[in-house]
């Protein structure tokens, strides 16, 4: 008998983890089909009424909620902002979903669970990433002809240049020969205390304004609100709206380029705006 009961306990034990196996299995491709339907527009059906938020213990931030219950990150974090205006920027994003959720149309959510899943593992690498931008900054490099191009050069990207140079005594150096530009030493070590600095919310959103404008000097005056992100559109997109004015814009090329990227700095100055430590 005493063999028997070990033998179904044993059966059982591992009856569990066929079913824990299966269960995680089953997430798996849940997640995976998720994927799937989002990108193909469609999206994984909405699984709530509400969407709000709610202020944790101790000040440690707000939760963003659903029906409730606190949303967490594929990590198992619980979804808290450092301020109670970014919070509601999350919560609205997901309260406007339709029948189905859209995790492509929540960019403010991506960077939020970016600053709590990947950010505090990944900074150093990160830093490593975004000041290879230095060498290569977008405002840095000016063209002599057409001259009406250059003349928008001058007049989108100049600001930012002399910004950058007031606020932080970083001097950019800009060229008009194709041979390129070295930045000094000096200005990358400034850029990389700079970014060491910054919390871990404000980091995400750095690292995706620099890498949607190819441009720290533009991310750099979008983090403290010297160019808004209409502005910061503008410059970015320079080069490549004058060339759509004077070509033509490429249906399904042009327009979706610039809309992500509008999408991008938006959701980067929502962040920077609502952020509980804005910079002075």
């Amino acid at each position: 008998m005493r063999s028997v009961n070990g033998l179904r306990r044993l059966l059982s034990l591992e009856s569990r983890r066929w079913a824990s196996s299966s269960l995680s299995a089953a997430a798996s491709e849940h997640h995976r089909l998720a994927r799937f339907a989002d990108s193909t527009g469609l999206g994984p059906k909405r699984f709530y009424k509400n969407a709000d938020v709610n202020a944790l213990k101790q000040g440690l931030g707000f939760v963003v909620r659903l029906d409730k219950k606190e949303l967490r990150t594929p990590q198992r974090k619980a979804l808290a902002a450092p301020s109670k205006a970014l919070a509601v920027a999350v919560a609205a994003e997901w309260d406007c979903q339709g029948d189905r959720v859209r995790p492509s149309s929540m960019p403010v959510y991506q960077l939020l669970v970016n600053a709590l899943d990947i950010v505090p593992f990944n900074r150093d690498t990160s830093i490593q990433s975004l000041l290879r931008y230095v060498d290569t900054d977008t405002v840095c490099y000016r063209t002599t002809y057409p001259m009406s191009l250059a003349e928008e050069q001058e007049r989108l990207w100049d600001p930012v240049v002399k910004y950058v140079h007031e606020k932080y005594q970083i001097s950019l150096q800009t060229t008009k020969e194709l041979t390129g530009v070295t930045q000094a030493p000096e200005a990358k070590a400034k850029l990389n205390k700079l970014l060491t600095e910054l919390d871990d919310i404000q980091f995400a959103a750095m690292e995706s304004a620099v890498a949607t404008s190819k441009s720290f000097a533009i991310g750099l005056a979008l983090l403290d609100g010297f160019l808004n992100a209409d502005q910061a559109l503008e410059a970015a997109r320079c080069d490549e709206e004058f060339q759509a004015r004077v070509w033509g814009e490429v249906e399904g090329g042009h327009d979706i380029d610039r809309a992500d990227c509008r999408v991008r700095l938006a959701a980067a100055s929502t962040v920077f705006r609502t952020s509980k430590r804005m910079r002075e």
